[in-house]
């Protein structure tokens, strides 16, 4: 059985965040689902909303701030005050601490339309870190994903569906 940590261990710590990360691998997940953004100076930043109010009482959007502003925003204590001053992590921070045979599931909230470019910098960042056979890029955003297909023909993609009915989604694929 795989076990997938979904944003994290996001019950036991602020979902998205290194703390969910770190804890979601010390009870034994053997893979991480995170989501990821981009803010406007490209950097892949990991977090569920394309704002910021849920989890940092903020109202900016991602894809209007610089890095250097949202890595100063306190990302924890909404969940608790023990996770008070936690950040926002990029993509790599969380390659970084993955060990050997640990699956990462990157779920691209938005393709090029909202953040351009955001597809090849994802795979980028993979190839640089020689991840692509433990790394899955998923999006209910089906352009994002033909985008990451037609970068690289042998990028493992998930494709995910909401009310989208079963024959439709297969004709897109």
């Amino acid at each position: 059985m795989l076990v997938i940590a979904h944003r994290g261990a996001s019950g036991h710590a602020p979902e998205n965040t290194m703390a969910a990360f770190r804890r979601a691998l010390a009870m034994g997940a053997r893979a991480v689902e995170l989501d990821v953004h981009q803010t406007a100076d490209h950097e892949l930043v990991v977090a569920h909303d394309d704002d910021l109010k849920r989890c940092a009482r903020d109202k900016r959007r991602v894809k209007n701030m610089r890095w250097s502003e949202l890595s100063r925003l306190d990302v924890g204590s909404w969940f608790g005050g023990s996770f008070a001053g936690e950040r926002m992590p990029r993509l790599g921070d969380v390659f970084d601490i993955l060990p050997a045979g640990v699956e990462l599931h990157v779920e691209l909230k938005r393709g090029s339309s909202v953040y351009p470019g955001i597809e090849e910098r994802v795979l980028d960042l993979i190839g640089g870190r020689g991840a692509a056979a433990h790394t899955v890029i998923s999006s209910f955003d089906h352009a994002a994903l033909r985008s990451v297909r037609a970068l690289d023909k042998k990028a493992r993609i998930g494709y995910l569906m909401g009310p989208t009915p079963l024959p439709a989604a297969l004709r897109e694929m």
